[in-house]
């Protein structure tokens, strides 16, 4: 779970390194980065396939509300992929200058790539909204960086993604409710097809 951790927080870390430093060579940095990344994320899939699922319980609370981290296989995977791909966006965006949009696009790259790897490993329906809220974030910013005539698109993209957000928010808040708890795997034994969890899973769907 450790090189997992590590795949996720070096994006982060090095999102608000940059927002505080803004290094000349910013592109290099986040190539450097990347690569650490997702040389942790071969760890974590090697482990991943060696010791089988592994989890991580954050905050002290009931292992119902508690916030946990679970690494299978699947999610190492992606984490992977998802850690790849960024990096050959970074080289192509380093390469070609105008392609990035200016010196904020690396670290609301990092910020991205730093949301897939916690929304890969999330195993609760508050952190997915909480990884799912800053995908979001990063996603308009990065529209916005295209220039003015990509701000209105970008508006518009905030407003449907904020409307979203409340309608995934309220199923979760429907789930607790029920159930008294967020945790995916103990809701998928205790959950039961009456009209509260359906509603709950239209409005997350929905978001």
């Amino acid at each position: 779970m450790s090189a997992a951790l590590l795949s996720l927080w070096l994006p982060l870390a090095g999102a608000l390194l940059l927002v505080l430093l803004r290094p000349r060579h910013a592109g290099r940095w986040v190539i450097a980065l990347n690569l650490a990344s997702l040389l942790a994320a071969a760890v974590a899939l090697q482990l991943a396939m060696e010791l089988g699922v592994q989890q991580l319980y954050i905050g002290g609370w009931e292992s119902g509300l508690a916030i946990r981290f679970q690494l299978s296989p699947l999610a190492a995977l992606l984490l992977v992929f998802s850690a790849g791909l960024h990096l050959l966006v970074a080289l192509y965006a380093a390469r070609i200058p105008h392609a990035a949009g200016g010196q904020d696009y690396w670290p609301l790259s990092c910020l991205l790539q730093a949301a897939l790897a916690a929304l890969w490993l999330s195993a609760d329906l508050f952190n997915l909204y909480v990884t799912l809220e800053l995908l979001g974030l990063a996603a308009v910013a990065l529209v916005a960086l295209a220039g003015r005539r990509a701000w209105r698109p970008a508006l518009n993209y905030l407003l449907l993604s904020l409307a979203a957000s409340l309608a995934y928010l309220l199923g979760v808040a429907l789930f607790y409710g029920r159930y008294g708890l967020l945790d995916i795997a103990l809701l998928a034994q205790l959950a039961v097809a009456d009209a509260p969890t359906r509603l709950a899973l239209l409005l997350m769907s929905l978001g």
